[in-house]
């Protein structure tokens, strides 16, 4: 089902509706565009893959292709970064956030009550679940929690919450990242090394992996770990480097029916075979790989930073499925022309691709300016202004660095597709004035206010706190009133 999002958004498209007068009622309508196809973590629910990522819980349905997205709502989901999901023994999906603990979905699309720290989770940072008949065992940033879960009423009960200190050391680490039961054994992964719980009682495994683990797998009849030094096999009682082609950070690895896999945190998607390892990157829609799932019918999918993707056995290769939405969540400004809406980013940038992005939506799909889409010609750096003149050019203002690429103007004009370069540097806004000048405003880098020919994009004038009433050169925002005249906001100087 879909919720609305609130808050952490890319950008919120309102609509009202209601008369003028101070008895009727105005009605907003919110519609939310966010990001979420950087996928931490994926599980299968209700036939569908359900997706944890840093834009909320996304639903695949591999049959149809349609997307479906959870976003954070008052008495929903609580955060829209969720870092796992996971099926609890009553069929519900367990989702763990950053910073908000477990949110709990039932089968019906309605929430249960979110669990956290006030109901005994050492931290709210829920990084791994993992269930195992009736048990759920949750990881933190802070130490580990075993509940336990009535499959038929989805009533828990909490048992108890665990930390290196309250084990006196016997858990490694509180910052936990996976569990994995091997027969009567429950393995723990931590970023200070492995332990195992067994009968109740907790056990230091650091002489058998001392290494961070970040994830944990059971293939042909051997535990794996993921390390930063790639991955380790248990063998005679400690944990050996299985590292041939994957001598570098192991992120997480998965066993299914087709084979052993590990995704890397920069390198890819990675296949074992033959006592060492092989790439498998071919249509990944980013070489960052999260997390993997294999559904009913045996297809191998894996979650990235930059979407979803299915095995394609006869490639082997992968196939993109990315759910829609702005490249980005965070923006800076938008303006609105005939072509839809164009929103600088600011700092925000994704986490592959470089910096610098103006997002477009044409009122039906998400598209984005960068250096890449337009082959170089726009500028690889943050851009804060956005601006459509008259003509229907479209002015870029990139900011703020001294160098050594310091941060220019770009314009762009989509009828010829053709590009140059207005001559200034660190622009935090630009606007046209009604005399037909475009004015572009500095960061406290240059020197104040610069004036275009707005035909050619040449530089015709400078307003400085030298040589005009400017009272800082450190500007934040230039607009015109109806009268023509200029209102220049400071970032620390008022207007």
């Amino acid at each position: 089902m879909k919720r609305p999002a609130r808050f952490v958004l890319a950008l919120s498209a309102l609509a009202l509706a209601g008369a003028a007068g101070p008895t009727r009622a105005t009605n907003l309508f919110v519609t939310n565009h966010v990001n979420s196809n950087e996928v931490q973590g994926m599980a299968v629910w209700k036939a569908r893959l359900a997706m944890a990522t840093l834009g909320g819980i996304v639903t695949y349905d591999p049959a149809t292709g349609e997307f479906e997205k959870i976003l954070q709502s008052p008495a929903g989901l609580p955060s829209n970064r969720v870092l796992c999901v996971e099926v609890s023994p009553s069929g519900s999906l367990w989702a763990g956030t950053t910073e908000s603990g477990v949110a709990r979905i039932k089968p019906d699309g309605t929430f249960r009550r979110t669990l956290s720290t006030f109901d005994g989770l050492p931290g709210d940072r829920v990084q791994t679940i993992y269930v195992r008949n009736d048990s759920v065992w949750v990881g933190t940033n802070a130490g580990a929690a075993l509940l336990t879960e009535n499959p038929g009423t989805g009533r828990i009960g909490f048992t108890r919450s665990y930390t290196s200190a309250s084990t006196s050391g016997a858990l490694a680490g509180d910052d936990v990242r996976a569990f994995l039961q091997v027969g009567d054994t429950l393995w723990c992964a931590t970023t200070s090394g492995l332990s195992s719980f067994a009968s109740g009682a907790w056990q230091l495994r650091t002489a058998a992996l001392s290494l961070a683990a970040t994830s944990l797998a059971f293939h042909a009849d051997t535990l794996w770990a993921a390390t930063a030094l790639g991955p380790y096999a248990y063998v005679n009682g400690a944990f050996q480097a299985r590292n041939a082609g994957h001598a570098f950070t192991s992120q997480v690895l998965y066993a299914s029916t087709s084979g052993l896999y590990s995704g890397a945190s920069l390198f890819g998607a990675y296949r074992y075979g033959g006592g060492s390892w092989s790439a498998l990157n071919t249509g990944l829609p980013s070489l960052r790989v999260t997390s993997f799932r294999e559904t009913a019918g045996g297809d191998l999918w894996t979650g990235t930073q930059g979407g979803l993707a299915r095995l394609v056995p006869t490639g082997p290769s992968w196939e993109a499925h990315r759910s829609p939405g702005p490249l980005v969540n965070g923006t800076q400004r938008a303006i609105v022309d005939s072509r839809g809406v164009w929103i600088g980013t600011g700092n925000f940038f994704p986490p592959v691709g470089g910096r610098g992005v103006v997002l477009h939506f044409d009122g039906l799909d998400w598209s984005a300016l960068t250096s890449s889409t337009t082959g170089g010609s726009f500028q690889q750096t943050d851009d804060f202004a956005v601006l459509s003149d008259r003509s229907g050019k479209l002015w870029f203002g990139h900011c703020c660095s001294p160098g050594p690429t310091i941060p220019r103007v770009d314009r762009w004009d989509p009828a010829t597709d053709t590009w140059d370069r207005p001559p200034a540097y660190n622009i935090w806004a630009l606007e046209q004035s009604p005399a037909g000048p475009v004015y572009g405003a500095s960061s406290d880098l240059e020197n104040g206010v610069y004036v275009f020919d707005a035909s050619t994009g040449a530089l015709t004038d400078s307003l400085t706190p030298a040589n005009s009433g400017l009272t800082s050169s450190n500007l934040r925002a230039i607009r015109f009133d109806s009268a023509g005249k200029g209102w220049i906001g400071t970032a620390f100087n008022g207007l």
